[in-house]
C-alpha cells in the first residue's frame, strides 16, 4: 500500500506525522488514524462499512484541493445532492466576494441541508460547521501539494474569464492574487487547526492527497452500490472566505 507520511507545522508547534491514503487496492482496504502509523485493516475478512449506509459526507480543504470534483464524483456516484458551502457563506446579492451572509441566515441554510436524510457537503470552512461534522457519517479532507492547487486555481481563473467555466461572481486579478495568499495561508494554519478539530471524529475522518483517491476510496468500500441516475449537484465555486 502505497501511503505519504507529512508534517504538517502550526504557528506554536508540529503536530504528529499524518498517514495520507495515496492508494486503494481491490485486494483489502486500511484507513488511516492521526496517530504516526495506526492503520486498521479491512480487508476481505474485517468488518466493511457498506457506503449504502453512508448518507452524509463532509469534504473539506483548501481552495483548487479538488472538493468540487470529489463531490461531484460520489454525488454521481450514490445519487446524492451535493452542496457548495460557499453558496450559504457568501451573500449572492453581491457581484463580488466583498458581502458574506448574515451568520443567523447562513446557519440557518446550514440546518436545512443537515435536515436531509442524505447530503455531500464540500467547502474550505470549519469553525462555524461542528454540527455537520458531527452529522457526517464520513469527513474528507484533501491534503494535496500546495504548487498544485495554485496552478488549478490560476487555470480555474483564465477559463472563467474566457467564459469556458461559469461564474457567479466578478472574476479580478487582485482577487485572483489574494485569493493565492490567503490559500497559502490556509494551508500553513488552518489546516494543522482543522486537524486538531477533527482528531475527535478519527474513526470517520479519512485524509487524501488528490480528490480521486478520496472517489477511489468511496467507489472501493462499496462496489455493490449501482450508478445512481439523476443525481443533483449543486457546486459553484468562490473564492477568499475566512473560514
Amino acid at each position: 500500500m502505497a501511503s505519504t507520511s507529512k508534517l504538517i507545522k502550526s504557528r506554536s508547534s508540529v503536530l504528529e506525522p499524518l498517514t495520507i491514503i495515496d492508494d486503494v487496492r481491490s485486494t483489502g482496504l486500511l484507513t488511516y488514524g492521526l496517530r504516526t502509523g495506526q492503520t486498521k485493516s479491512c480487508g476481505p475478512r474485517a468488518k466493511r462499512t457498506k457506503m449504502k449506509d453512508i448518507k452524509r459526507i463532509h469534504i473539506i480543504g483548501g481552495a483548487g484541493s479538488g472538493k468540487t470534483r470529489a463531490a461531484r464524483s460520489i454525488s454521481e456516484k450514490l445519487g446524492i445532492q451535493a452542496h457548495d458551502l460557499d453558496n450559504i457563506f457568501w451573500d449572492n446579492t453581491d457581484s463580488g466576494y466583498n458581502k458574506k451572509s448574515i451568520p443567523e441566515i447562513r446557519d440557518r441554510e446550514l440546518r436545512k441541508i443537515l435536515l436531509d436524510e442524505s447530503w455531500i457537503i464540500e467547502g474550505v470552512y470549519f469553525s462555524w460547521l461542528e454540527e455537520s461534522f458531527q452529522q457526517a457519517d464520513l469527513i474528507i479532507l484533501l491534503i494535496p501539494n500546495y504548487s498544485i492547487c495554485t496552478l488549478r486555481i490560476i487555470s480555474r481563473f483564465i477559463k472563467r474569464k474566457m467564459g469556458i467555466m461559469p461564474s457567479k461572481k466578478k472574476e479580478t486579478i487582485k482577487g485572483l492574487i489574494e485569493l493565492i495568499k490567503w490559500n497559502q495561508r490556509y494551508n500553513r494554519e488552518d489546516i494543522p487547526d482543522i486537524i486538531t478539530l477533527l482528531k475527535r471524529y478519527n474513526d470517520k475522518m479519512k485524509i487524501f492527497s488528490e480528490a480521486d483517491k478520496a472517489v477511489s476510496y468511496v467507489n472501493e468500500v462499496n462496489r455493490s452500490v449501482p450508478q445512481a441516475p439523476n443525481s443533483k449537484i449543486g457546486c459553484q465555486k468562490h473564492a477568499a472566505p475566512n473560514s
